[in-house]
């Protein structure tokens, strides 16, 4: 999906203004700026378990929702990996980015929170993803949100699916970075800030995830 916004820039403006007080003449319309949001799927994703750390999960049982924070089953610490394509952002000027993904389960039943991290290499398919080669991939800290849902009842009442919409200048560098340096994809990771808590763990769709992306055209 496209949104496309057409403006003129407060610098724009300032300029014109700044050729007719040196001139006394107007200077021709100035140019807008185009103020664009593309929303790109993150259709490559996955988990990585620290009970299993040579196990790679592309395939499988686990296929179901992405896994974050210690299970409080059996105290497994799990770790998601998202990436979205990114080719045709290149060239752009980047002003904002957002990662929206929804919740679907929490342990508590009160808001605790998820962290977004940078992750320093591109996954695939092909290759091999797991604890043991990845979990050292996770880079600086991107944004923290809070949320919790619980469908089954296990609150007293149900609690809805909650949209997690990740923000903020961290993120918007790390994909500007990421665009400057023609990288094609954009990777990141999701993780319990505390991982020895089982109260931050968490399962999220694995479906509707979105990278959200303004721009200058």
């Amino acid at each position: 999906m496209t949104r496309l916004l057409t403006r003129l820039t407060p610098l724009t403006l300032a300029m014109g203004l700044a050729a007719i007080a040196m001139t006394g003449v107007a200077p021709s319309s100035p140019q807008p700026v185009a103020v664009v949001t593309v929303d790109i799927p993150v259709t490559t994703w996955t988990v990585i378990n620290s009970a299993q750390p040579g196990t790679s999960y592309w395939t499988g049982g686990y296929r179901d929702s992405i896994r974050v924070g210690k299970n409080p089953s059996d105290n497994s610490v799990w770790r998601g990996i998202l990436q979205a394509e990114i080719s045709s952002l290149q060239g752009r000027d980047i002003v904002d980015a957002r990662l929206i993904i929804t919740l679907d389960h929490s342990a508590s039943c009160n808001a605790t929170p998820v962290a977004l991290h940078s992750f320093s290499t591109a996954i695939s398919t092909e290759d091999s993803v797991t604890w043991g080669n990845s979990a050292a991939k996770f880079g600086p800290l991107l944004d923290v949100r809070y949320a919790n849902a619980n469908g089954t009842g296990g609150c007293g009442t149900l609690q809805p699916d909650y949209v997690v919409s990740f923000t903020g200048t961290s993120l918007t560098t790390a994909l500007g970075q990421a665009v400057q340096q023609t990288h094609p994809q954009f990777t990141v990771g999701l993780r319990a800030p505390n991982e020895a808590n089982s109260m931050e763990w968490k399962k999220f769709r694995h479906t509707n995830i979105t990278l959200s992306v303004t721009y200058l055209a």
